[in-house]
C-alpha cells in the first residue's frame, strides 16, 4: 500500500504540474492581443478581394482576387481533385487525352495542401473559387495566431508578439520587394498565395516554436516537442519544397549555434535533434521516391547549374545587419550571446545565407526567388522583432509607432493598383509554361473561352 500510494501521489503531482504548465501556455488573457492582431491581418489582407467584389457589383461572378499568377494552375489542380481525378494529374496537360499516363510532377508530389482544400470543398459542395476565397481569411488568421504564439514564447512579451504579427505579416514585402514602387514582380501578401504556401505557412511557424520548446525545456517533456517538430516537418515535406528546405536550413543554423554557445546542453540538444531527424527521415524517404518518378522536363525548366554565390538580396542584407548588431552588443557585454533569445535571432538572420548560397557546394539552384518571396523574408523579420525586443527595448519608441508602420505598409500593399505590367514581364509570361496552362485551365473548367486580364484592385 505505501508503494502504491507513493506512485499514485507522484503521478498526481506530475499531472498537476502538466495541467498548470498547459494552462499557462494557453492562458486566454495572453491570447487576446494575438486575436486582435489576427483580426487586423485578416481585414487588411482581405481588401483586394473585397475591392474586387465591390467594384464588380452585380457583374462579379464569385471569382477570387489573384495574389500570384500561379494560383490559376493551383486552382485548376484543386478543381481536378474535386471532380475526382487522381492525385497524379497535371493542370498543364490536356484533359482531352485521359489515356495518356501522367508522371509525378510538382503538383502531385506536394499534394497535402491540395487535398486539404479539395476534400472539404467536395463535401460542402463548394466551387474552387469559393474555396479559395474562404481560404484567404482562414489562413491569415491561423498564421497570425501561430506567429503570435512563437513570438510570445521567444520574447516572453505578448504585446511585442502582437505587434510583431503585424510587422512580419504585413511588411514582408519590405524585405523582398519595395511596395511603394510602380514595377512589381512579387504578389501582395505572398504568404497567402493559395494553396501554397498559404496552408503550410502556419505549420512552418509552429515547427520553429516546437524546436524552440524542445531545446529550451530541460526535461522529458522536451522529447514530446521534438516528436511534434518531426511530425510537422513531415507534413511540410509533402506540402511545399521551399518551406521544408527553409525549415531544414533554419534548424541547421539554430542547432549549430546552440551547440557552440551552450556546451553544457549538448547532450539534451543532440537527443532532441536525433528524435526529430529520425521522424523527418521517415517522411523524406517516400518523398524522394516520388521525386525519382518525376517528369524530367521539370529539371530542364527550373533547375540551374551554378556555383556562383548570391549574397546581396535584401533579406540577406537585413540579416547581416542583425548579426552585426548582435555581435556589437555582445562585444560591449550588454547582452549574453549564449542566451536562447540571441541564438534564435541569430539563426533567423543566418538562414538566408544558407538557402541562397547552398549552390556553392551543391552546384544546383532551384528558383531561389521563391525563398525571398514566400518564406525567408518573413523569417528575417521574425529575427528582427526578436532582436528589437531584447536588444533595444530600452529605446523610448512607442509601440503605437510600430503599429502605424505596419498598417501603412500593409494598406499600401493592399490598395496599390496594378494598372500596368512591364513589357518584359508580359513577354516572360507568354513564353513560359503558364501560357500553356491557360488552355488546360479552360479544358478542366469546361470553359469555351478564357479572357486573361490584368486584375486591378
Amino acid at each position: 500500500m505505501p508503494l502504491t500510494s507513493s506512485i499514485s501521489g507522484r503521478f498526481a503531482t506530475a499531472l498537476r504540474r502538466y495541467r498548470s504548465s498547459t494552462r499557462r501556455l494557453f492562458e486566454s488573457s495572453r491570447w487576446k492581443p494575438g486575436i486582435v492582431a489576427g483580426i487586423v491581418v485578416v481585414v487588411v489582407t482581405a481588401i483586394p478581394q473585397l475591392n474586387m467584389a465591390f467594384r464588380g457589383g452585380s457583374d462579379w461572378q464569385g471569382s477570387y482576387a489573384l495574389i500570384d499568377y500561379d494560383e490559376l494552375a493551383y486552382s485548376s489542380y484543386v478543381h481536378s481533385l474535386i471532380e475526382g481525378r487522381p492525385r497524379r494529374n497535371d493542370p498543364y496537360v490536356s484533359a482531352e487525352d485521359p489515356g495518356k499516363e501522367v508522371e509525378e510532377n510538382l503538383f502531385s508530389v506536394q499534394f497535402l495542401p491540395a487535398y486539404a482544400v479539395a476534400l472539404p470543398a467536395r463535401i460542402l459542395g463548394l466551387t474552387t473559387s469559393t474555396a479559395f476565397i474562404l481560404l484567404l481569411p482562414l489562413m491569415a488568421f491561423a498564421s497570425s495566431l501561430a506567429l503570435f504564439w512563437l513570438l510570445d514564447q521567444v520574447t516572453g512579451d505578448h504585446r511585442t508578439a502582437a505587434i510583431g504579427v503585424l510587422l512580419v505579416l504585413l511588411c514582408g514585402r519590405l524585405v523582398s520587394e519595395n511596395p511603394f514602387v510602380s514595377l512589381q514582380f512579387y504578389g501582395s501578401f505572398a504568404f497567402l498565395r493559395r494553396y501554397i504556401p498559404a496552408i503550410p505557412f502556419p505549420l512552418f511557424i509552429v515547427f520553429c516554436g516546437a524546436v524552440w520548446r524542445a531545446f529550451i525545456i530541460q526535461s522529458r517533456r522536451a522529447l514530446l516537442w521534438a516528436v511534434a517538430a518531426g511530425l510537422i516537418f513531415g507534413l511540410l515535406v509533402f506540402s511545399y519544397f521551399y518551406l521544408w528546405t527553409a525549415a531544414a536550413a533554419w534548424l541547421f543554423c539554430f542547432t549549430l549555434i546552440w551547440l557552440i554557445a551552450r556546451p553544457t546542453e549538448r547532450l539534451h540538444a543532440a537527443l532532441c535533434l536525433l528524435l526529430l531527424s529520425g521522424i523527418s527521415l521517415c517522411a523524406l524517404v517516400p518523398y524522394l521516391y516520388l521525386l525519382s518518378l518525376r517528369t524530367k522536363t521539370i529539371d530542364a525548366q527550373v533547375l540551374v547549374f551554378t556555383h556562383a554565390p548570391d549574397l546581396f538580396r535584401i533579406c540577406e542584407i537585413v540579416g547581416s545587419l542583425i548579426l552585426l548588431a548582435l555581435a556589437w552588443q555582445a562585444r560591449r557585454r550588454t547582452i549574453n550571446w549564449r542566451s536562447p533569445e540571441a541564438i534564435f535571432a541569430a539563426s533567423c538572420a543566418l538562414a538566408p545565407f544558407l538557402v541562397f548560397n547552398q549552390q556553392v557546394l551543391t552546384g544546383q539552384s532551384l528558383q531561389p526567388f521563391h525563398y525571398e518571396q514566400f518564406i525567408v523574408n518573413y523569417l528575417v523579420l521574425i529575427g528582427l522583432v526578436t532582436t528589437y525586443r531584447f536588444l533595444w527595448r530600452h529605446l523610448k519608441i512607442r509601440l503605437q509607432l510600430w503599429i502605424v508602420l505596419a498598417l501603412v505598409v500593409g494598406l499600401a500593399t493592399a490598395l496599390k493598383k496594378r494598372t500596368t505590367i512591364h513589357r518584359r514581364t508580359w513577354h516572360a509570361i507568354r513564353q513560359s509554361p503558364f501560357s500553356k496552362g491557360l488552355r488546360a485551365f479552360r479544358l478542366n473548367h469546361r470553359i469555351k473561352g478564357l479572357l486573361f486580364t490584368v486584375v486591378r484592385y
